[in-house]
């Protein structure tokens, strides 16, 4: 059984047992409010609510002695992979960063920037761990990293679908490069909380039948909700084909939302 926090109250227990000041606390409300409406209606290709992921990052660098701005950085991480800001674009935009500095602050805005630019593959972990940097920023994207894949391991939560990891990132194989390369950047409590969850995986039953067929995270809407045109040819997780196959469409789609703007 996972030993992260996956709901907002389950963290906030959290964090108010380390002592956290009502300041940060209500950071971390207001982060949390932010990532409600970002992630409604996403679920990752396991089932799991995207917004639990999202607690549950937060809660492994809680647990391993993050500083709250870290923590809050985890709680909205993926804000420009997957965040729903309205506007369809999918990656960082001026619009998408004042909403966050407006609303969690510049420093966690830097992270979030960051762990967007960072690549995430074998190529890239292992250059991060050959170049290790423990006072730069790189040191809590790489925290902020390490923490995503400590609940990517918690309740075996990669078997329970069909999604594959980048090459040298899967299994045992990626999980040795992630212990190697917490010790790198003296983020060892990240390392090891990995190391448990990923035991706790191994001995976690997975039955084939409860296996899901996704492989990305998918939208889920109510049944009363209709998505502008212009949202789903710009938005990648709904248009990204049509986008690929019509030559024009983005640039269509673009011209639409500035007259209905």
């Amino acid at each position: 059984m996972s030993e992260l926090a996956q709901t907002n109250m389950q963290l906030c227990r959290q964090v108010v047992a380390l002592g956290w000041g009502d300041d940060d606390l209500a950071r971390l409300r207001t982060a949390y409010e932010l990532a409600m409406w970002l992630f409604s209606g996403q679920f990752r290709a396991n089932g799991k609510t995207q917004i639990a992921h999202h607690v549950g990052v937060a809660g492994a660098l809680a647990q391993t002695g993050a500083r709250p701005t870290l923590v809050v950085g985890g709680l909205v991480h993926s804000s420009y992979f997957l965040g729903e800001f309205g506007s369809g674009r999918v990656g960082t935009d001026p619009d998408k960063r004042t909403r966050l500095v407006d609303t969690v602050g510049v420093e966690v805005e830097v992270l979030v920037d960051a762990y967007t630019e960072q690549a995430w593959n074998a190529d890239a972990v292992r250059a991060l761990r050959d170049d290790a940097a423990p006072s730069s920023i790189a040191r809590d994207v790489v925290a902020m990293r390490l923490a995503n894949e400590v609940d990517e391991w918690s309740d075996a939560s990669a078997r329970w679908t069909n999604d594959q990891p980048e090459p040298g990132l899967g299994g045992h194989e990626g999980l040795d490069r992630f212990v190697e390369l917490a010790r790198a950047y003296d983020l060892a409590p990240l390392g090891d909380l990995l190391s448990r969850v990923a035991e706790q995986a191994d001995a976690t039953a997975v039955p084939d039948a409860l296996v899901t067929s996704e492989t990305h995270t998918v939208f889920v809407p109510p049944a009363s909700y209709r998505r502008r045109l212009h949202i789903a040819l710009q938005d990648s997780r709904l248009g990204h084909e049509v986008a690929a196959r019509v030559p024009g469409a983005r640039s269509l789609a673009e011209r639409i939302r500035r007259a209905v703007s």
